[in-house]
């Protein structure tokens, strides 16, 4: 590029300019959303009808002034109510319901119902913690999947025994807990 640009003579460096430029201006002419026709090259300017033809017929010509205050009230109580469903749908999103989670004071499920003991043995894991959390999961999985989600509350077990013990032989440590509680309802 650098060698043809020297090789041009000054005209020609100036006529090169000035077609990027024209280009340029009518790419910028496109994007603003101008027609570039002959007849407009010209300095032919449409009459009201002509132009009228073309447009969509919009409503609002037509009414009186109170018609378009009424209109528009209703238009901004349309956008009100659809706000107040964004934002209600919004709210839904960012708190999801826990299914798990029951009243203290629901008076329909029966106090203080036990299962029998069930036992789950949790997932390897790196840190004793780890380990004891991963357990409590599993357990409240299998409770969830024969009991129900009434039983799956881990602050409600009874009898509840978590042992854990280290498992792995290699250079890693590794921890495994197995979990021995009873199920039970909510209060």
């Amino acid at each position: 590029m650098r060698d043809y640009w020297f090789g041009l003579t000054t005209v020609a460096k100036i006529v090169h300019v000035l077609a990027v430029l024209f280009i340029a201006l009518l790419i910028v002419a496109v994007w603003m959303g101008a027609t570039v026709t002959p007849a407009a090259a010209d300095g032919y300017e449409p009459s009201y009808k002509e132009r009228i033809s073309y447009r969509k017929p919009d409503v609002r010509e037509h009414l009186t002034s109170g018609e378009k205050a009424e209109l528009k009230r209703i238009h901004a109580r349309a956008m009100r109510r659809m706000k107040a469903e964004r934002d209600a749908f919004a709210r839904s999103i960012r708190k999801p319901v826990r299914y798990a989670q029951r009243s203290r004071y629901d008076v329909t499920a029966p106090r203080n119902t036990c299962l029998r003991t069930v036992t789950a043995t949790g997932p390897e894991r790196p840190t004793r913690g780890f380990a004891h959390g991963a357990a409590v999961k599993a357990w409240k999985r299998v409770v969830r999947r024969h009991h129900g989600t009434e039983y799956a509350d881990w602050s409600y077990a009874r009898n509840a025994d978590v042992n854990c013990s280290k498992t792995s032989i290699g250079v890693w440590p590794s921890y495994s807990c197995d979990v021995i509680a009873r199920p039970c309802r909510g209060i």
